[in-house]
Parts: C-alpha cells; sequence; structure tokens
C-alpha cells in the first residue's frame, strides 16, 4: 500500500489455496498519486473554500462504521544464513533440516484437518485409510533416510553429531563405512602403476596424491548414495526408490568450487525418479 506491506502469505505452505485479506484505505492511493499532479494544475485554479460541517447523514442502525484498516508491518523474509547452505557437513545438515521442515508442514496441515495432505502422504508412504501419523517425527521415520558415510578419518564427534542429528528428526539412518570401495579403487591404481601407492598429504603424498584421493572419498559416496536409494526400500520390505536429496552450496558456486557432474547427477535423478521418498546422505 504505497509501498508499504499491509499483508503477508506464509512462506512455505501445503495448502492449494491460500486466501490472504487486508483492509486498505483508498483514500491514500488517491492522495499518493494525485497530490503531485494537483500541485502543478493548483497554481492555474481558483480556490474553494471548504467547510466542515457537525451532521451526519444516515440515521439509527443504519449509521456506518469507521473502518479498521490494516496496520502496516516490515515483510518477514529469511535470513542470509537461514538460506545459504556451507560446505564441510553443514550442507548435509541443512538439507536434513529442510525434509524435516517439509515433514512439520505435511504433520501441522494434517493436524489442521487437511485431508488431501492425509491421502497423499498415505499414498506415498503405502499406508491404509486408517493409518494417521501422530507428529513430524513419524512421517519422517517414513519417508526420510540418512546415512552417514564414514572412514577411517572421520571423528567420532562427527559421526555422533549425525546420529544426534537423525535422533532428533527421527529419520531413518545408516552407518557404514566406505574405506573397503576407497581400498578397491586405490588398489587398482596400484595394480595399474606396478605399485604406486596414493597418499595424503599428512603422509608424505603431493599435492595432487592428496587431491585424488580427496576426490576417490567423496565420489565414491555420491555412487554409494545412489546404490542405497535404490536398495533402501527393498532391504526395507517395501515398494519404491529413494530420491537422494542434495545441496548447491551458494558459497562454492560463487567461487567455482564445485563438480559439475555431482550436482547435474542429483538434478537428472531428481527428474527421472519423482519424488517418491526424501532420503539425505550425511557426509561427514
Amino acid at each position: 500500500m504505497n509501498g508499504d506491506v499491509v499483508a503477508q502469505g506464509t512462506q512455505f505452505s501445503l495448502n492449494d489455496v491460500e486466501v490472504i485479506t487486508a483492509t486498505v484505505n483508498l483514500d491514500r492511493t488517491w492522495l499518493a498519486h494525485f497530490q503531485p499532479a494537483r500541485r502543478l494544475q493548483a497554481v492555474t485554479e481558483l480556490a474553494f473554500e471548504e467547510v466542515k460541517l457537525d451532521q451526519i447523514l444516515s440515521f439509527g442502525e443504519s449509521r456506518i462504521p469507521f473502518p479498521v484498516f490494516s496496520p502496516s508491518f516490515s515483510p518477514v523474509t529469511l535470513q542470509p544464513e537461514e538460506e545459504i547452505a556451507l560446505a564441510t557437513g553443514l550442507d548435509s545438515c541443512a538439507t536434513a533440516l529442510c525434509a524435516y521442515s517439509a515433514a512439520r508442514l505435511i504433520a501441522q496441515s494434517i493436524a489442521g484437518g487437511n485431508k488431501q495432505v492425509l491421502q497423499d502422504l498415505q499414498a506415498v508412504t503405502r499406508k491404509p485409510g486408517t493409518w494417521r501419523p501422530k507428529d513430524a517425527n513419524e512421517v519422517t521415520g517414513e519417508i526420510f533416510h540418512t546415512c552417514f558415510m564414514g572412514s577411517t578419518n572421520s571423528g567420532k564427534e562427527t559421526r555422533q553429531r549425525a546420529h544426534v542429528l537423525s535422533k532428533t528428526i527421527g529419520s531413518y539412518h545408516l552407518n557404514i563405512e566406505i574405506d573397503t570401495v576407497v581400498s578397491a579403487i586405490t588398489s587398482l591404481f596400484s595394480a595399474t602403476f606396478l605399485g604406486k601407492r596414493l597418499r595424503f598429504g599428512s603422509e608424505g603424498g603431493s599435492g595432487q596424491e592428496h587431491l585424488a584421493l580427496q576426490n576417490i572419498q567423496s565420489r565414491s559416496r555420491m555412487v554409494l548414495a545412489y546404490l542405497f536409494a535404490g536398495t533402501l526400500t527393498m532391504a526395507r520390505g517395501r515398494a519404491g526408490n529413494l530420491l537422494v536429496l542434495g545441496s548447491a552450496n551458494v558459497d562454492e558456486a560463487l567461487r567455482g568450487y564445485y563438480t559439475i557432474l555431482h550436482y547435474m547427477l542429483k538434478l537428472t535423478t531428481a527428474i527421472r525418479t519423482g519424488m517418491i521418498w526424501f532420503p539425505s546422505f550425511a557426509r561427514h
């Protein structure tokens, strides 16, 4: 209203239609547009005297009440730290919390009587028509999977944080080791180049070796993520496939520090598979 916000809808909602109303004074809009133009015309027109009378033209119950206009307020927007997911494991944490936020919206909509959301959830989870989740954690346990893919270089504190996070949001959590996969790849390298062994920088290896080993670990996690996305439902005795969720780090993209293939795979798989389930795989 003349640059002021007097109503704002919810930023995230599962409702098909959301109606937002506000009571505004149209005279304010008219004055805002009229006054600048009126100043130019007023210099050539005669002035008319305005006389105010203490009289009301309506009587009794027919008197029209004076409207209460909606007050203006500052719009509610997300803070930068709520929009940007950082690297070093926080991106996986942010992805998991985004999925949990979606589960909370689902639970709130069902508690509010949204039958369509309940029917959609029952269809996705293959649950009977009598099933109804009691809270967001139960929704998360049905549709969201997390997996900590650790190695010998992963700390106990990091592993514990992933466990606490999954327990807090109620996700179906796995804890696996990728050392056997990494060892198989490095053994292939040694067999190809007659006993040469890749070493990390802390072991005296070159920068090229260190980078290669880091890429082996990160790309192995990507491959394993899609492996478990296609087989976890089978292991749990359920139907459907899992959709791998990942974050496109804004800070990495701005600096050009990300693997295009990795993010393109996430995108194409999301389009091909469809949103049947909502898994996430914590990396660090």
